[in-house]
């Protein structure tokens, strides 16, 4: 069942993912496809699973992240085989590998993959694919700096173009590889090839250990990037990413401040930088850095679910809905911003029931409690308030129950027990009152105001030594409990006055 729930959600956001990549929004791409591939795989639907894959590869190439491509094409192409998927599927992911690897500066391992590639685009006799086959390998070994191997396969590639008689194919082929030996093909290796001294290189290296969660790598090869291109705003703001997941805020701060003061216009820079203040609750500081993210880029869905977040920490409840909508707008299936609005609606519904049951609403405010405890059954506080309006309404067995539902989720829920005891003693049931004390104190020994209000009572029923003692005992756990001690004041004056004849 849960996997008929799950697909077709599924199938959608893959959809959206691919449309998204046709009009060239590769990064939100990225994020609904990732949605789509956690949902594929619980619902083991690998045909789906293998799609988004090789989908998320196509657009983290066009985000020219050769290094994750490579992650993602890998990965379809094992699943792929271990499925059974036709040859075009498999010569498509291996040729696009092939690129990635070229683009990463893997040029042997590109060659690898378009010698695997070959075979299946002559068993399909599809020419033009062959022909690509061709072209990717001339690239290949351009790049390793063999013009002779190079331009062997480049005249086979052109071949192709001719025997099909397909003048277009040969211009095309032709333009490509004229803009491909046109500049020293020496410095072209040199450019290209990811060796140790490549800024590029760490870079890439960067964001793939990033990803695969090797924070300390991460950071090492961001630091080497840094090293010998300190101008590279991007690889700043990969360092503070790095130090934000491994909670070094101050540090991690610093190096979003240097990656803006290279680009002030950087909105991932500033989104970076909210989050971190968020982190350090520092609310005032990360909404301001968060709007200036959202002005430079106000598309992207994540940074209006950070807004939603620090709005919900400063209290603007309505305000972080609005900026939840916003993200959903944005991107729909935004599991987190779908989840945090789940839980500003019932608060807001709670301050709405607060304001009825301050002006004396009370059937009102009972009906908004009514509503968030059955849409929101674990808020303990909305349970409490519904049994003050119960309360107020003369309907103390109802309040007692909506009390001891507030303390089944809470048993530390201070100011449900002077109420509940209220609901009690209207009802004339003083002593389970007591009852109910005593079974608390036997498991929580130590809770200082579970022993003052077994005192007020204990003094209440006319039990003034057994109050003296648990309001004693109240106040040797704090010493400051001002209440306990007044009304340890209260229950001497009691005490003395039973006494006198």
């Amino acid at each position: 069942m849960q996997q008929d729930n799950q697909s077709p959600n599924a199938d959608k956001l893959l959809n959206l993912g691919i449309e998204q990549i046709h009009n060239s929004q590769f990064s939100i791409a990225t994020q609904t496809l990732q949605t789509a591939l956690e949902l594929h795989q619980k619902a083991q639907d690998w045909a789906g699973v293998v799609s988004t894959l090789t989908n998320l590869g196509v657009a983290y190439r066009n985000l020219q992240q050769p290094a994750q491509a490579i992650v993602y094409y890998q990965q379809a192409l094992e699943l792929g085989r271990h499925i059974g998927a036709q040859p075009f599927f498999l010569a498509s992911v291996l040729n696009n590998l092939g690129i990635s690897y070229n683009s990463n500066g893997q040029f042997q391992n590109a060659l690898e993959c378009f010698q695997q590639a070959l075979p299946y685009y002559q068993q399909m006799r599809d020419r033009r694919g062959e022909a690509n086959v061709f072209l990717n390998s001339g690239i290949s070994y351009d790049y390793l700096n063999h013009p002779q191997q190079a331009d062997s396969f480049y005249e086979q590639a052109l071949q192709i173009a001719r025997s099909l008689q397909d003048s277009e194919l040969e211009g095309n082929l032709r333009q490509f590889i004229t803009s491909v030996t046109q500049a020293s093909r020496e410095e072209r290796h040199q450019e290209s090839l990811a060796s140790e001294n490549s800024v590029e290189f760490y870079y890439q290296r960067g964001i793939t250990l990033l990803e695969q969660g090797h924070y300390q790598e991460a950071l090492t090869a961001y630091n080497s990037a840094i090293q010998l291109a300190p101008e590279v705003a991007e690889a700043h703001q990969g360092k503070a990413v790095v130090l934000y997941r491994l909670e070094q805020m101050t540090e991690a701060l610093q190096a979003c401040e240097q990656a803006l003061r290279l680009r002030p216009d950087f909105a991932e820079a500033q989104h970076i930088k909210a989050g971190i203040l968020f982190a350090q609750d520092k609310l005032q500081g990360a909404m301001t850095a968060c709007e200036v993210a959202i002005r430079l880029c106000p598309t992207a869905p994540t940074a209006h679910h950070l807004k939603a977040g620090i709005l919900k920490a400063q209290g603007r409840f309505r305000e972080a809905v609005e900026s939840c909508e916003q993200a959903l707008q944005l991107y729909p299936e935004f599991q987190s911003a779908i989840e945090l609005r789940q839980v500003l609606q019932p608060i807001i519904q709670y301050e709405e029931g607060l304001n009825l049951l301050d002006s004396g609403q009370y059937a009102a405010a009972l009906n908004m409690f009514d509503a968030i405890t059955q849409s929101t059954p674990e808020f303990e506080e909305a349970f409490h308030c519904k049994g003050l309006a119960l309360g107020n309404l003369g309907r103390h067995e109802e309040a007692l129950a909506a009390f001891e539902t507030a303390l089944r989720l809470k048993p530390t829920f201070d100011k449900v027990y002077a109420n509940r005891d209220s609901a009690l003693y209207n009802l004339g049931r003083g002593e389970e009152a007591l009852e109910s004390y005593n079974t608390l104190l036997a498991s929580n020994p130590d809770y200082a105001f579970g022993h003052y209000r077994k005192g007020v009572l204990l003094d209440g029923l006319g039990r003034y030594e057994s109050a003296l003692e648990a309001l004693d005992q109240a106040i040797r756990l704090e010493p400051n409990f001002a209440q306990a001690h007044l009304s340890k004041g209260i229950v001497l004056d009691h005490l003395s006055a039973s006494q006198k004849p």
